[in-house]
């Protein structure tokens, strides 16, 4: 007895949860410390009348379903046993109501300093509970093992009240609830909505035939007797009138002006002006066939009215008007002179026999071969 009085109270002050591993343990409430201490003078008290002693508490009073809380078990014995506590993973059905979570904490201090007297263990469980209004744990069995056998000792059951979560207003049983109206078919809204949906593309679709340019004229035709040259003529004269002041009208006189020159080279030279782009027509004057009906520096002036007309079609260039006018007059020039040297072969053909006529095309034909043969 004298061992047990010499215990070091200022130990049992600081770990009121009886735990002994080291760490402080969380108290839950002043309830808890003052039960841990009337626990301690119980196990003491009756030592020296049962060599065995275990006590379980809880650290709440009253707790809601799912709460989480600790469940303490202690065993008081001699320092020769070893006691061992219920598992906290395969014994669930051994704490009655209560499931355990884990264990939080455990511990051993012998209660004298030459370890001969008597031995406090401890062990804590982190539980909770599902039970309706009373929580019941069992008896916890608690066996110590010693050289001369086993022995099992339990705690007192436990009772826990468990306060429902359900409102008084709802212990009672309602009213059934009205009946729910439901509302009308849907499909007059689907085929609504597939009509719109309709009506907005059918929209969007014309306005995208409208941003699109409506296609270019096809050139007017020469009443029935009048030469390729004298068509261009009086498509050329016809834009001497035509106004320049508004941007919009700068692309089409370019236009017109370049399919006249284009319509003249193909019905006036026989060269398929309207089917090549400018650099392929450029290719097509190379020809020995072509070249001996033109005059010197015609190609190059017609590159040159045509590459500007390119510009002014496909890359939106917009010359001043001067120079609009000013290529005009380049355009009826560059026809003139081509005319002129059709005319002045036309009359050298006239004085030569049909035959040798001939034979000069033959000529030219079988260069152009020759040529083309070596590229």
């Amino acid at each position: 007895m004298n061992r047990i009085v010499d215990i070091d109270f200022r130990f049992w002050i600081l770990d009121f949860g009886l735990v002994f591993s080291g760490t402080q343990p969380k108290i839950q409430n002043l309830k808890s410390k003052i039960l841990t201490l009337v626990l301690l003078a119980a196990l003491l008290a009756a030592w020296p009348a049962q060599a065995q002693r275990v006590e379980a508490y809880l650290s709440a009073d009253s707790v809601s379903v799912g709460d989480r809380f600790q469940l303490t078990v202690v065993a008081l014995h001699g320092f020769a046993t070893e006691p061992s506590f219920p598992d906290a993973q395969t014994a669930d059905s051994a704490f009655g109501d209560l499931m355990v979570i884990g264990l939080a904490t455990a511990g051993s201090r012998p209660l004298s300093e030459d370890n001969t007297g008597a031995r406090l263990d401890s062990i804590v469980y982190d539980v909770t509970t599902f039970a309706l209004d009373t929580a019941t744990v069992p008896p916890l069995p608690v066996t110590f093992s010693s050289n001369e056998g086993t022995v099992t000792a339990a705690s007192d059951s436990l009772f826990l009240p468990v306060i429902s979560l359900v409102p008084a207003e709802a212990e009672t049983l309602k009213d059934l609830a009205p009946l729910v109206e439901f509302g009308g078919p849907i499909w007059p809204y689907v085929l609504l909505v597939a009509a719109l949906l309709l009506g907005l593309g059918l929209f969007l679709y014309y306005l995208r035939l409208r941003r699109q340019p409506e296609p270019e004229p096809p050139p007017p035709e020469p009443p029935p007797g009048i030469s390729p040259y004298e068509a261009a003529i009086a498509r050329l004269r016809q834009l001497e009138s035509a106004s320049l002041a508004a941007p919009e009208e700068v692309k089409p006189f370019y236009v017109e002006m370049s399919d006249a020159l284009r319509t003249y080279l193909e019905d006036g030279v026989g060269v398929p002006a309207l089917e090549r782009t400018t650099r392929e027509l450029m290719g097509e004057f190379e020809h020995q066939t072509v070249r001996h009906k033109l005059p010197g520096g015609a190609p190059k002036r017609v590159h040159g009215i045509l590459e500007l007309a390119d510009l002014v079609k496909f890359a939106d260039f917009k010359p001043p008007d001067a120079q609009s006018r000013m290529m005009l007059g380049e355009t009826r020039k560059t026809v003139d002179v081509i005319e002129a040297k059709l005319r002045q072969i036309a009359m050298d053909r006239e004085r030569l026999s049909p035959r040798v006529h001939v034979d000069v095309d033959s000529i030219l034909e079988k260069q152009d071969g020759v040529k083309a043969g070596d590229s």
